[in-house]
């Protein structure tokens, strides 16, 4: 049974992004940007009714109907531009090179993360990573991805990254 893993990998875009939206360090998207584009649509169109019945409405729908299409183009644009920013923040962490060991992460000669409980490991099987917070940095996450590890061995490594004494 192997219990020193040596992994040298580089993210990919899709990891790096499932990685960072799985940390909650990008907005989502999906389903909240559909709900929200949705009901102000709505309002674009009970403006749009309103002026229909009664042109007392116009100087209301002049102000809503802009206001409505800024916000939606705006539901659809920042979540990308937020996880162009998370990415060139992490351009230069893409190439990671860790050991991983009983109790103990090392990414570098210089920095060692112990796994006795102190910091924090996360299993998101549906993003297909590992994200590792160091005890004491909220701003730093580390991801391991799935298809660096043999899958031989995929289990005892994740008993070693998940197990917290």
């Amino acid at each position: 049974m192997q219990d020193n893993f040596n992994l040298d990998y580089t993210l990919t875009d899709k990891e790096l992004y499932r990685g960072l939206r799985a940390a909650k360090t990008v907005p989502a998207k999906g389903l909240p940007q559909v709900i929200r584009t949705v009901l102000l649509l709505i309002v674009i169109g009970i403006c749009c009714y309103n002026i229909s019945i009664d042109k007392k409405y116009m100087t209301m729908a002049l102000i809503l109907i802009p206001i409505a299409v800024i916000l939606i183009a705006l539901i659809w644009i920042v979540p990308g531009k937020a996880f162009s920013e998370a990415a060139k923040a992490a351009e230069n962490s893409r190439h990671v090179s860790m050991t991983v060991q009983p109790g103990l992460l090392r990414v570098d000669p210089e920095t060692e993360i112990k796994l006795d409980g102190t910091s924090t490991v996360k299993d998101c099987s549906r993003q297909r990573t590992f994200l590792v917070y160091p005890a004491g940095q909220k701003e730093l996450v580390y991801i391991i991805p799935y298809r660096v590890v043999d899958l031989d061995n995929f289990s005892r490594f994740r008993e070693i990254l998940m197990k917290q004494a």
